[in-house]
């Protein structure tokens, strides 16, 4: 009796471990099963640029949720860009952000939120990639299928990381290469920020009108750099003028944009030369 007893326990522990065993090897195979399926997914998109035909608009021809779909008809709205029709709107007026500068890296989703909730057309929008996330890479290739013919959207993109401040001066330096009637000012905003309804409205307004009288100041001080060297920057052998310092990566040199009684001056009297001027506005409006 003793020896059945010991025999029914060893079957039932054998019949425990077979359960176990069984239960363990289905879940491995279902957690493999769904790696694959993930896997394939981001292969179709990498290497086989698959897209999901929702209609005849080129801005829903995206590869993505519908709320993605309707992101970009955001942006398209923004840079009064018609992708199905391929006409653009007017936006030669003063309620119009010049240019908009947006470095991003790890904020899709906040940036997809940002740009529906903007008020106001954007004349420029430049848009600077820090680091690889997939997932942004492939927003902002879509971006650029739907507008960028446009002339109107602008992608910079850096692998390696140049940090926030190097992508803000990205987008200041594209501005000094414009016309300053297209770009008399630029707009540098984070994505994870939510605008009231009045507030751009009222920015581009007040700017505007406290920068009307930059213009005018920017060309006497273009005219003092075109007639140098003076006391302040003597003439070199044949006439060569002092070199200034010009960059070609991350870093903004505006140097030579500054005649040299201002560059080599103290810092009170480089206050004192700017004083009626602004260069640099806080949105804090209530």
């Amino acid at each position: 009796m003793l020896r059945w007893l010991y025999r029914q326990r060893d079957i039932r522990g054998v019949t425990r471990n077979l359960k176990i065993e069984a239960a363990s090897l289905f879940w491995k195979r279902g957690f493999i099963t769904l790696l694959t399926l993930n896997l394939s997914f981001i292969l179709m998109f990498f290497f086989f640029g698959v897209e999901f035909l929702l209609g005849d608009d080129p801005a829903q021809n995206v590869g993505f949720d519908p709320t993605m779909a309707e992101n970009i008809h955001c942006i398209g709205e923004r840079l009064l860009v018609d992708p199905t029709t391929r006409r653009l709107g007017e936006n030669n007026g003063t309620d119009v952000i010049p240019l908009m500068v947006v470095p991003l890296m790890l904020d899709l989703m906040d940036f997809r939120s940002m740009m529906c909730n903007i008020n106001v057309p954007i004349r420029l929008l430049f848009l600077v990639q820090n680091g690889r996330e997939a997932m942004l890479s492939l927003y902002l290739q879509e971006l650029e299928r739907v507008y960028g013919w446009s002339g109107r959207l602008v992608v910079s993109r850096h692998p390696e990381n140049i940090g926030y401040s190097a992508a803000v001066n990205m987008g200041l330096r594209l501005a000094l290469s414009l016309p300053r009637e297209e770009v008399p000012f630029v707009f540098v905003t984070n994505s994870d920020v939510k605008f009231s309804p009045d507030l751009l409205p009222n920015l581009l307004r007040d700017v505007h009108e406290t920068t009307r009288h930059d213009a005018a100041r920017m060309d006497e001080l273009a005219a003092e750099v075109a007639n140098e060297p003076s006391e302040y920057s003597p003439v070199l052998r044949g006439g060569l003028r002092v070199l200034r310092s010009r960059v070609n990566d991350s870093r903004l040199s505006t140097s030579a944009l500054l005649p040299d009684r201002i560059r080599y001056a103290s810092v009170k009297e480089r206050e004192k030369a700017f004083s009626k001027h602004y260069g640099h506005f806080c949105a804090y409006y209530k």
